[in-house]
């Protein structure tokens, strides 16, 4: 059998210590791009802590969470009012809860 050096063990030995750390930090970060692609798009559908009548409401005036027309957004409709900073979700003066900024409801005004 072989002898090998000292020096030429302890070169190896870190050789492969940083393979197997470097592999491990390649991994962690390809996960936690995964968990990033992952994440849901924020839902302005959260009716939690309205009445029944707010709920119905959205309804009458047929709230939806994304238009089929972009023309009719609202975030660019004249009753909406934009998110705060940082938020995903805005508020209108005739619905209550949250509004989606690319929603639609048959209430729209064009803002002038």
């Amino acid at each position: 059998m072989d002898q090998i050096s000292r020096k030429d063990f302890l070169v190896k030995g870190l050789v492969t210590g940083a393979a197997v750390a470097g592999a491990g930090a390649i991994l962690a970060a390809c996960k936690k791009e995964e968990k990033k692609a992952e994440a849901p798009a924020a839902s302005c559908n959260d009716t939690t802590g309205l009445t029944p009548e707010d709920i119905q409401q959205r309804t009458n005036l047929q709230y939806v969470d994304q238009t089929a027309d972009p023309a009719k957004r609202c975030d660019n409709c004249a009753l909406y009012i934009a998110a705060a900073a940082g938020a995903a979700c805005g508020g209108c003066n005739l619905i209550k809860g949250p509004i989606n900024p690319a929603g639609y409801c048959a209430s729209w005004v064009a803002k002038s």
